[in-house]
């Protein structure tokens, strides 16, 4: 590979429901893998944040702010990650609705 070449290289993972090891040469897809995993931690953690208290509301309205952020940005930048999204779209975590623009 000389300057400026393109390189070639493969990103592996083993798929949850099959098991089967899984490989793609597609760097916007892995950049995807994480953003939507980072958004997923996001979520995680502002649900067991102790949302009865004010500050654990901030906290947690933060870090709902950050994954929604990262999805809209995967939503708007990396759209073919959602066409049969099967892998991203089936692991988002559940969390129950707040009115996080109550807080200030």
């Amino acid at each position: 590979m000389g300057d400026g070449g393109a390189v070639n290289v493969q990103f592996t993972w083993t798929d949850l429901y099959s098991e089967e090891p899984i490989g793609l040469c597609d760097i916007k897809f892995e950049q995807a893998s994480i953003l939507h995993n980072l958004a997923a931690l996001h979520s995680q953690l502002g649900c067991q944040e102790d949302r009865t208290a004010e500050e654990g509301m901030k906290v947690a309205c933060t870090h709902f702010q950050a994954a929604a952020g990262i999805f809209q940005y995967l939503k708007v930048h990396i759209y073919f990650v959602f066409i049969g999204g099967f892998l991203l779209v089936s692991s988002l975590i559940p969390c129950p609705s707040i009115p996080c623009s109550k807080i200030n």
